[in-house]
């Protein structure tokens, strides 16, 4: 769903997104900031990093992907589009080749600092750290209300 709630169909993000570039990367996968190519919206695109990844694995993050999409909380991110890369052999994106197959999650893109970044610069006071863990506790409690664990 787009934020105009205009649903878009699935599509292949080489299509549909245009990377701008790599901004980080986790235990699951490498994240690149991409450009909604129909609207506009800027989106942190989220590819498995890993090529070995098990059929399972794969088809966890589809499930995911979907079950998230379905959360509207706002201590979670919303997810744009999910999906595979295509099957047609190695896919290029953001100067990186994936294998095809390989799952992709967009989720709006979010300005600003994280936590680790916020406490580095001055610390947090207790009532800050209280009302952060409020709302992770909350995010958290939505996601496990629909069956979804944090893994990261």
């Amino acid at each position: 769903m787009t934020t105009t709630g205009t649903p878009l169909p699935h599509g292949e993000p080489l299509q549909r997104f245009e990377v701008e570039r790599e901004v980080g990367q986790g235990a699951a996968g490498i994240v690149f900031r991409a450009r909604e190519r129909q609207t506009g919206e800027l989106v942190a695109l989220k590819v498995i990093a890993s090529p070995d990844a098990h059929q399972e694995a794969r088809q966890q993050i589809l499930d995911e992907g979907e079950m998230l999409s379905e959360i509207e909380h706002p201590g979670i991110v919303r997810i744009v589009d999910f999906g595979a890369l295509g099957d047609d052999g190695p896919v290029e994106l953001g100067g990186r080749v994936f294998l095809g197959g390989t799952p992709y999650i967009a989720m709006e893109w979010l300005d600003g600092e994280d936590l680790v970044a916020r406490a580095a610069r001055a610390p947090l006071t207790l009532r800050q750290s209280l009302e952060c863990a409020r709302q992770v506790a909350r995010a958290l409690g939505a996601a496990h209300a629909r069956g979804i664990v944090h893994r990261d």
